[in-house]
């Protein structure tokens, strides 16, 4: 009759009987906080804002458009003067700042005919550039209301003539916490990868080979991806008000994305063996090249060229989808690693096309808040593809470690089997110090006796004893079952004198062990060291002082 185990009922642990409850009230208690509770507001953003929604009277060129709602984007081509005129009324509370975000455009701002700020104008530069996409701060005079705001907008580009988003009125304060909220969208994403992709580049260091590659592709890919993000996120002003460098890293930055993309893909096998990534990588590094020196040349304007890097990350995604269906095509089956990896681009691919196809609409609001969602759900990813890479790794590691185990060790007294002993005599053979190295060899006596006489069951006693006891006396030694009932010791951390004591110690220790019937244990030993002779020699010598001592044991009790 077959035996089968009766699965036991796991009782729940007492910490499993503490948590759930803890955790049900807490949460049960934190909901009940955030309905029951109110309290006067005391938050750093407790200064409200309010937009300036309209209605505003439109000129473009001196020409009336009518009255418009914000967001407007008059018909306007670069240079025309696009005039925006309302009367700005009494608020709430106490007000006295404007503010509003100018794209790419030259800005007067006036009250009642008054001049109160103009940018872009006195800007110099090398070569002919936008003025830049900066927030435009403006202080209000301690009389305000009733009076008529004129916000005079002239274009750079064509995409941008006129256009007005929003215009907000506050304290300056209050101002600047809405442009913080507005990007946390952004920001709260990007953070994490940016952090993460430093410190993919600084490990990339400490690996070799395809790994190391990897995580440094990977690394600049996504750093150089989010520091733009944050850069078209318009907060770097609260930190800097140089609008033109912050312009003109966006669009290196920008350049430099489909490069390091193509660069990571091509470190996985199944992008390596296309055609096609290595030619978008080319492609794609062309592209960056010329679009540096026309504009180091004045002949064609950042933005202007943002359509060719465009167009490189859609030949990218188009790669991605292609290896994916060439893969699926061909009959490859995808290891888990590799079904994330496309599921991380696919899902970065999507997000990243949407803010593509945003990127052309007529009236846009905060730039790359798709990419940086993207972004993150693409590290998110390929952190939990490693995070599992990892887990299975360890757990065939921990195998190994057990199959190795059992490989070198003896199953009955715990100690190094035969299979490590030769391995151990090996790496002897390979040494060139033949001094320090002692050998002992020791032979269990009467085992065939106790074994004939007590039972099997007794001599597997008598040689765990033994084994115990070696083990014991000679804990910073290897010690070895190499046979039977014959046992071995390799020493380097003893001086000879140390040696001889330990082993006295060891043998009249298992002279004074007892086992069923009450039989002694007894126990030959020979011991010797190396000086300068080979290891193979010096274990003949032992295993020979150890046999004399066997015969002299065998001798003394008459068994011839």
């Amino acid at each position: 009759m077959e035996w089968h185990p009766v699965r036991k009922y796991r009782r729940p642990s007492l910490q499993m009987l503490a948590i759930l409850p803890t955790v049900l009230i807490g949460f049960l208690m934190i909901l009940w906080v955030c309905l029951t509770t109110v309290s006067e507001n005391v938050s750093l953003d407790n200064e409200p804002t309010y937009q300036i929604t309209g209605p505003w009277r439109v000129s473009v060129d001196g020409e009336k458009r009518g009255t418009v709602t914000l967001p407007a984007n008059p018909s306007a081509r670069a240079g025309d003067c696009v005039v925006y005129t309302t009367v700005l009324e009494k608020q709430p509370t106490f007000c006295n700042f404007l503010m509003f975000h100018s794209s790419h455009q030259y800005v007067r701002v006036y009250l009642d005919g008054e001049l109160l700020m103009s940018y872009g104008r006195a800007q110099k530069t090398s070569v002919p550039m936008s003025p830049g996409s900066p927030w435009q701060s403006v202080r209000l005079p301690s009389e305000w209301v009733g009076k008529e705001l004129s916000i005079e907008l002239a274009g750079y580009y064509d995409n941008y003539a006129g256009e007005l988003l929003s215009v907000s009125i506050g304290t300056k304060a209050g101002l600047l916490f809405s442009i913080v909220k507005n990007a946390l969208p952004v920001l709260i994403p990007t953070f994490p990868t940016l952090l993460y992709g430093l410190v993919m580049l600084a490990v990339s260091f400490c690996f070799h080979e395809q790994a190391g590659r990897r995580m440094r592709y990977l690394g600049l890919f996504t750093t150089t991806t989010a520091v733009w993000i944050l850069l078209e996120a318009h907060i770097t002003q609260l930190f800097s008000g140089n609008i033109l460098l912050n312009m003109n890293l966006i669009f290196i930055l920008f350049s430099l994305v489909p490069v390091f993309a193509v660069c990571y893909l091509l470190t996985y096998p199944e992008f390596e063996k296309s055609r096609y990534i290595r030619f978008v990588l080319a492609a794609s590094f062309v592209n960056s090249i010329l679009i540096h020196a026309l504009r180091f040349l004045g002949l064609v304007d950042y933005l202007k060229s943002v359509q060719s890097v465009h167009l490189m990350l859609l030949l990218t995604m188009c790669g991605i989808l292609g290896v994916y269906i060439r893969e699926k095509r061909d009959g490859h089956e995808l290891n888990s690693e590799s079904r994330i990896l496309f599921a991380a681009l696919i899902v970065l691919s999507v997000f990243g096309l949407m803010d593509i196809v945003r990127f052309y609409m007529p009236i846009t609001d905060i730039a790359a808040w798709y990419s940086s969602i993207g972004l993150f759900c693409f590290v998110l990813l390929l952190g939990y593809s490693a995070v599992r890479q990892e887990a299975r790794n360890k757990a065939e590691n921990i195998e190994r470690e057990i199959y190795r185990k059992l490989a070198y060790t003896d199953i009955l007294t715990g100690l190094k089997n035969r299979t490590a002993f030769e391995e151990q005599m090996e790496l002897y053979r390979q040494k060139s110090d033949r001094n320090s190295l002692i050998i002992m060899m020791a032979d269990m006596n009467d085992l065939k006796w106790i074994n004939d006489n007590l039972g099997h069951k007794a001599g597997d006693q008598a040689l765990m004893v033994v084994a115990h006891l070696l083990a014991q006396n000679f804990e910073k030694c290897l010690c070895y079952r190499i046979g039977g009932d014959e046992f071995c010791v390799f020493s380097e951390r003893h001086t000879e004198q140390e040696f001889t004591a330990a082993a006295e110690t060891f043998t009249q220790v298992i002279s004074a062990q007892k086992i069923a019937a009450g039989h002694t244990l007894s126990i030959s030993c020979g011991y010797v060291r190396q000086n300068g002779r080979t290891v193979d020699q010096t274990l003949v010598r032992a295993d020979s002082k150890m046999y004399e001592k066997k015969m002299a044991y065998r001798t003394r009790n008459g068994m011839g």
